[in-house]
This record gives C-alpha cells, sequence and structure tokens, in this order.
C-alpha cells in the first residue's frame, strides 16, 4: 500500500511541475502579446469551447488567444519529450482544437525535442498543425526568446510555422 501511495505521489508532483511549466510558457507568450489574462486565458479560464453541436464535450485548451473576444490562436503544450513530427495522439487533440475554433492552423509545443519546427497539412480539414520545440535546458533568457519568437508567429498573419527555436 505505501508503494502505491508514493507512485501516487509522484504521478501528482509531475503534473503540478507540468501545470506550472504550462503557466509559465503561457505567461511568457501572453507578456510577449501584451495580452491581458482575458484575451490569454488558462485552460479552465477560456472562453466557452466544445468539440460538438450539444456542448457537452468542453475542451480546454493550454493555449489559445482571444484578442477583441475571438480566438486567434489555439494551441497546446506537452511536456514529454517528442523525436520531432508530434505524437499522432497529440495532432489529433490540436485537429480537435482548432476544428472546435474554426481556426485554419493550431501549434503544439513540446518541452523537448529536435530544434526544427514541423509543419503537417490535413488537406481534409484544411488545416495547418504546427509543431514547435522548446529546449527547457537553456538558460532563462535563452527559452524566454524562444518564447518570445513563438509569439512573434503568433501575431504575423502570413505566418508559415514557428521559427525554429
Amino acid at each position: 500500500m505505501g508503494c502505491t501511495l508514493a507512485v501516487a505521489r509522484r504521478g501528482q508532483q509531475r503534473s503540478s511541475q507540468r501545470a506550472a511549466e504550462g503557466a509559465r510558457v503561457r505567461v511568457a507568450l501572453r507578456d510577449t502579446l501584451r495580452a491581458n489574462p482575458a484575451e490569454f486565458p488558462s485552460g479552465n479560464n477560456c472562453p466557452p469551447l466544445a468539440l460538438d453541436a450539444h456542448r457537452r464535450v468542453r475542451l480546454k485548451p493550454d493555449l489559445s488567444y482571444w484578442p477583441r473576444g475571438q480566438c486567434a490562436f489555439i494551441g497546446d503544450v506537452k511536456y514529454k519529450r517528442d523525436t520531432g513530427p508530434g505524437h499522432s495522439s497529440d495532432l489529433y487533440q490540436l485537429l480537435v482544437y482548432a476544428t472546435a475554433a474554426q481556426l485554419p492552423a493550431a501549434t503544439l509545443v513540446y518541452a523537448d525535442g529536435p530544434p526544427e519546427p514541423h509543419t503537417h497539412l490535413i488537406p481534409t480539414a484544411k488545416v495547418h498543425l504546427y509543431v514547435q520545440h522548446l529546449d527547457l535546458t537553456k538558460p532563462p533568457k535563452d527559452l524566454l526568446e524562444q518564447v518570445e519568437r513563438l509569439g512573434l508567429h503568433l501575431t504575423t498573419p502570413d505566418a508559415k510555422g514557428p521559427s525554429a527555436a
């Protein structure tokens, strides 16, 4: 029983650490965009976004930008290693976010992986899924520069996806 409790506590600690890292990325992006918390909310405070017409399946993306009350960007942050193109299940989730927000693109940010970004075009949905990797081993100043580059991608209307970090 003690071993099970210890494993559960470690899982809770990792979950808390991921949430804290997600908050740091969100706050850094919010600062880069000069947005307020209502314009760049946490997932729990995101304006109502649902997968289905009856709004029973509520979505809570890690990253969303709502200038003037309209969703202009949606994304998710993952705190796991990615080998490059993104994990299938994460890309499915990202596609759901883009579809629900009626956006032509969405961005997935991994905490670990190769520096080059990836873009996936989903032709039937006419959606681009961008995959970006941050290098959390870098000093805070360098990490902030990576997040600022990601923020620039969000504010550039003709962006072809996030630039390499």
